[in-house]
Formats: structure tokens, sequence, C-alpha cells
């Protein structure tokens, strides 16, 4: 019988998606300005600058702690990140992929690596071209 740890590492982000801080995070990205040239240049060199330190607070995550105190801008890369990566981890579940991996490093895959070079540019596209 195949091990279901994709679908417990998708329950896992996505039950962080509907913590309250996350939500207020989400709150503030609504309200963020409409995207402009400039505002996607920034946001995506704000990622840049912050990436190592959200992947220290995704891997302090998974050790079991809480998440860190971070201003609420920061916090809605976070958001992002959460975002996409239980996106990613849903699709591959609903298209039936298994992995070996336990679900810890699943979801260290989903929010360092695959957000590094997969899930980043889905973001970054977005961005770019905002419905």
């Amino acid at each position: 019988m195949p091990n279901n740890h994709l679908k417990k590492a998708f329950e896992r982000l996505n039950a962080e998606l509907i913590n309250g801080a996350v939500l207020a995070a989400q709150d503030r990205l609504r309200s963020e300005p409409v995207h402009k040239e400039g505002y996607v240049l920034a946001k995506l060199a704000r990622e840049s600058a912050l990436r190592g330190a959200i992947d220290e607070s995704c891997g302090e995550w998974l050790d079991g702690n809480p998440w860190p105190m971070m201003s609420e801008d920061d916090a809605t890369f976070l958001y992002d990140r959460l975002f996409y990566s239980a996106g990613f981890a849903r699709f591959l579940d609903q298209a039936g992929f298994v992995s070996e991996k336990n679900e810890k490093d699943l979801l260290r895959w989903f929010l360092v690596d695959a957000w590094a070079q997969i899930s980043c540019l889905n973001w970054r596209y977005g961005l770019e071209n905002p419905s």
C-alpha cells in the first residue's frame, strides 16, 4: 500500500494557511497597491533578500518551533511561500505522485528546494501578470 506522506505534507501546509497570523498576511496582500513595474521589481528584490531568512524560519518550524516574529511585510513572503508550496503539494498528490521521503523531508523540499526552483517562478509570474 503506498504511503500518504505527500497528502500529510499538503494537509500540514494547508493547516498553516488557515492559521490566524497567516490570514493577517493574506489580508495585507489583498490591500497592496496595484501591481506596477516598480512594485514588482521591489517585491522580487525583497523576496531575494529575505529568501535565506525564510528558509531558516521554515527549518525552525519543521523542527517543531513556532514561526519567528517578523514584520507584516515580511510575513507576506512567508504566506506566499506556504500558499505556493501547498498548491504544488496538492497538485502532485491529486496527480497520483508518491514519494519515499518522509513528511518532514517533503515539507522541507516544498518550502525550500521546490520554492527556489519551481514555486518561486510561479509566484513571480503571478506578480508580473496579475489577473
